[in-house]
């Protein structure tokens, strides 16, 4: 850490995002250490608090409106897109960061905050159980994530009849007596 002494001067770098980039890829000594860094295109502020550490000041997360399914891109948003930006996309409630601008790929960072069920299925088919009927509820949204349950019915009694047709479910009685009351349980 540089000394800091009253009256010193501070020290501003400017240019592109770009070329920062570079330097803070590159190795070895690449910053003037205690200079601020300030990106021209990005709008971005850095601080070196060493010669190879360099200190994102002003890193902020970018609102983004889209009922497409489009990605943020330069021409969705109208900002010049860095690898590192962060971007909320209200629509879909997902938290994204900018894993490499170039390629236009994205990382969701709160995964499990969104499924919007672009697709849905149901089926019914047979259980383990002579008689059960399993039910598989399986939902898919627009950028795959698939989330699938089940549950099995089983008749509590051999009076009792499940049978389906289709994904329509019917119970009924082997029996007339109307008083029965019948269980269904579940395996």
């Amino acid at each position: 850490m540089p000394n800091i002494t009253p009256n010193s001067k501070v020290n501003f770098k400017r240019g592109s995002q770009d070329s920062l980039n570079t330097l803070i890829n590159g190795s070895g000594d690449r910053f003037t250490e205690g200079t601020f860094y300030l990106t021209t295109d990005s709008n971005r502020l850095y601080f070196a608090q060493t010669a190879t550490d360099l200190v994102n000041l002003n890193q902020y997360i970018h609102f983004y409106s889209n009922n497409n399914n489009q990605v943020p891109t330069e021409a969705t948003t109208g900002n010049k897109i860095t690898t590192g930006d962060f971007y909320y996309w209200e629509q879909k409630n997902a938290l994204m960061i900018c894993t490499d601008a170039l390629q236009g790929t994205w990382t969701q960072i709160n995964p499990d905050t969104y499924l919007n069920a672009d697709n849905a299925a149901l089926t019914v088919t047979d259980g383990t159980t002579a008689g059960s009927k399993k039910i598989t509820m399986t939902v898919t949204d627009s950028i795959n994530n698939v989330a699938t349950g089940e549950i099995t019915l089983v008749p509590g009694s051999d009076d009792l009849v499940i049978t389906s047709s289709g994904n329509v479910i019917t119970l009924t009685s082997a029996n007339d007596n109307d008083n029965t009351t019948y269980a269904i349980s579940t395996e």
